[in-house]
């Protein structure tokens, strides 16, 4: 029985973890990225990618969970 709803557009999803990862990858439009010395937003570009926001990464993610895995691993001290 799907009881899990998002807010912004009403499909139902059976489990919260589901409606979750939805509600990322459809309606989210901008991405929070912890550093050492505080916290980044990067905002979703034209074509629906999160650019790396350190200046000389030219890396791109559809989704806002690879871009901060991407930032931890490449780029975090």
């Amino acid at each position: 029985m799907a009881n899990f709803e998002c807010p912004e557009c009403n499909i139902c999803f059976a489990a919260s973890h589901q409606r979750d990862g939805h509600r990322r990858l459809v309606h989210q439009s901008t991405c929070k990225i912890r550093t050492a010395t505080g916290q980044i937003t990067v905002n979703q570009s034209i074509d629906g990618k999160y650019p790396c926001p350190v200046d000389y990464c030219k890396s791109t993610f559809e989704r806002s969970d690879n871009l901060q895995c991407h930032f931890k691993v490449q780029h975090a001290q």
